[in-house]
């Protein structure tokens, strides 16, 4: 008498292969299309002028994933994504300015981006810019004006 190893799964055979070709099916089609996180497809998005895409190319290349580490590439894509508008962007070259990753420090030009993202709601950029007006980096020492961003940041 032969066994079935199966048998306590009880599926029918033909159904274990159909879902086994469902799943090879979807693989490779989806090696034929391409990897959409690849730092090559990220790149060309970001060439066609994708917000997103520039944000995730600098990150890419800010933390070495996917590519060389290099924060002079990664500023420039944080800026293009920037003059889109991405909070997210607009965010990161503020922090290069203040921490000099790609770029030499200037406090009052991350305190522009940290602004621009904070006026959008990130909570990062509030806490950054409180951070700021706190410890007087490219703006006078306000304590009032410290405290009322990192208020807006914790909420």
């Amino acid at each position: 008498m032969k066994s079935n190893r199966f048998k306590h799964l009880n599926i029918p055979l033909f159904l274990l292969f159909s879902l086994l070709f469902v799943l090879c099916a979807g693989i490779r089609l989806r090696a034929q299309q391409g990897d959409t996180n690849s730092v090559e497809s990220i790149k060309t998005r970001a060439k066609k002028g994708g917000a997103e895409a520039q944000c995730k190319l600098g990150w890419r290349y800010e933390n070495g994933q996917g590519a060389p580490q290099d924060y002079v590439k990664a500023v420039n894509w944080f800026r293009k994504a920037a003059e889109q508008g991405n909070a997210m962007a607009e965010f990161k070259p503020g922090a290069s300015y203040e921490f000099g990753n790609g770029v030499t420090k200037d406090y009052t030009k991350a305190v522009m981006w940290y602004r621009k993202a904070a006026e959008q709601g990130m909570a990062s950029a509030q806490y950054f810019l409180g951070g700021c007006y706190r410890d007087g980096k490219g703006v006078g020492t306000n304590i009032v004006e410290a405290v009322t961003w990192f208020r807006k940041a914790a909420e």
